[in-house]
């Protein structure tokens, strides 16, 4: 009787789930191009710059860049 109760819950929720998605995607490719645009607009303004570029790829950039550093050493 669970089952049943859930699998009718999921059906109903599919629409919604759509629509997330899809909102989640839309706003996801807005901001990835407001970032791509102000990184280059603001390529000669290094602190700017810095605020249109992800923490967590900078993070990554800086310690595979350390750990080459290590390897060739």
């Amino acid at each position: 009787m669970l089952i049943a109760i859930n699998s009718e819950r999921d059906e109903n929720d599919k629409p919604s789930k759509e629509i997330r998605d899809r909102a989640y995607a839309y706003l996801k490719e807005a901001v990835d191009q407001i970032c791509e645009y102000g990184k280059y607009v603001l390529r000669e303004n290094e602190e700017r710059l810095e605020k249109y570029s992800s923490v967590y790829f900078r993070k990554l950039r800086e310690e595979r860049e350390e750990q080459e550093g290590n390897i060739t050493e």
